[in-house]
């Protein structure tokens, strides 16, 4: 289903209507007041955090199905621009996933105004989350198992250390791609953004303009497992006026960095290792 017919239900005359609706109903209720007592992560580790999170929702000792976690994602919009929101937001959701029923997770987040830090971290077999938001960053890190699909854009991080599952990007993605992925497939059917600054390292440049930059642009770097699917990509203009975006194929990309796996381009197979 399309995101707009998807999203016929909150649409901007009937938003305040189902917002007021959802707060006063059950386990609606019992959400909103432990995100309020949750707390903003700082220098924790995302892993450490994220357990705290987790535990925290386990707690709450009741019965939802993914029906309630999309409500949430509408009432949580009166919480946005308190300290550490976008975070805070993500890793809440991906916990009360991962406790939940196995099922169809539809996670509608195009209302926010914030981009949320995280979502599917550490994704479980079974649970198969759709995002329909603008952007997402930092999405599938540590994933296990099941899908992820984001139905807009996405950025920063895609797949870091993920080890099993299906993530899909259906928009453009700018950042790195399958960090230290041990397993699963990711697949970006829109654009994967370089920085210009990445092609002129990966390429011997030695101008001082990029030097001391650290993008982390990277597609599979230290990837040992699982596949990459690239539609196109595209070479951004960052510093060097020069460089006008352009369409590159696989000298964009670093490959010696690749452990094990395989990156298709285009639906060629660039890289099988």
């Amino acid at each position: 289903m399309a995101m707009a017919n998807r999203f016929g239900r909150y649409s901007k005359e009937r938003g305040q209507d189902v917002r007021e609706a959802i707060v006063k109903s059950e386990p609606l209720q019992t959400f909103l007041k432990a995100f309020q007592e949750l707390p903003v992560r700082h220098s924790v580790p995302l892993i450490e955090y994220y357990g705290i999170i987790k535990e925290k929702a386990d707690s709450l000792g009741i019965r939802y199905d993914p029906q309630d976690v999309s409500q949430l994602c509408i009432a949580l919009k009166q919480f946005e621009g308190a300290e550490g929101f976008d975070q805070k937001a993500a890793i809440y959701l991906s916990a009360l996933i991962a406790l939940g029923p196995a099922g169809e997770y539809y996670l509608p987040l195009s209302h926010f105004e914030s981009l949320l830090y995280g979502i599917g971290y550490q994704n479980e077999e079974g649970r198969n989350v759709t995002i329909a938001a603008r952007e997402s960053r930092l999405v599938g890190e540590e994933m296990r198992g099941g899908s992820v699909i984001v139905e807009g854009g996405s950025s920063i991080s895609l797949g870091a250390n993920m080890n099993g599952g299906i993530l899909r990007v259906d928009g453009s993605h700018y950042g790195s791609v399958g960090t230290r992925m041990g397993g699963g497939s990711i697949e970006i059917k829109g654009t994967l953004h370089l920085a210009a600054t990445q092609y002129l390292r990966n390429n011997g440049a030695s101008s001082p303009g990029w030097k001391g930059l650290n993008l982390n642009y990277d597609t599979g770097r230290d990837m040992s497992g699982g596949e990459i699917r690239l539609e196109r990509v595209i070479l951004d203009r960052e510093i060097f006026s020069e460089y006008s975006a352009r369409r590159y194929g696989k000298e964009a990309f670093d490959l010696t960095k690749v452990q094990h796996g395989k990156i298709y381009l285009g639906g060629e197979l660039i890289l099988d290792r």
